[in-house]
């Protein structure tokens, strides 16, 4: 299930000030040290994340790829991109917050009273209402 108001700004460009910062599956880090304070020695630590506008976003809403959680890409909705964009800590010393993003998974709200209670907070501001593959009639998500 997919709602939009679709004035998703951007225009697809690829200017990282206009991107989220981007990765895929739960483990990856950029970090230089991971959280058990070993080195991390993958290619990518110490190197800024990629980056993901509001228009790919909305397309992959509209199309969601078919992978498994623990590979799936996920986004921060900051600017923030360095190797410690992960870090609540380094998010809020230096991101910019340019969106809003809410995980509900309880409740089983419908599409109706998710679109109200959205359109009441943001006014006129875009939006973006998706259901996960988990989700069922009785248990929307």
């Amino acid at each position: 299930m997919l709602t939009s108001n679709e004035a998703v700004p951007n225009n697809g460009q690829k200017d990282p000030s206009q991107g989220f910062v981007t990765g895929y599956g739960q483990s990856d880090t950029h970090a230089q040290i991971l959280s058990d304070g070993a080195p991390n020695l993958h290619k990518s630590a110490g190197k800024p994340y990629a980056t993901i506008t509001g228009k790919e976003i909305t397309a992959m809403v509209k199309s969601p790829p078919s992978v498994e959680k623990n590979a799936a890409q996920w986004f921060i909705p900051s600017n923030y991109m360095e190797h410690d964009a992960r870090s609540h800590d380094a998010q809020r010393q230096n991101g910019s917050f340019r969106c809003l993003a809410l995980d509900v998974d309880t409740n089983d709200l419908s599409l109706e009273v998710m679109q109200s209670v959205i359109g009441d907070v943001v006014g006129n501001a875009s939006y973006v209402i998706h259901s996960s593959r988990s989700a069922k009639e009785t248990d929307r998500k």
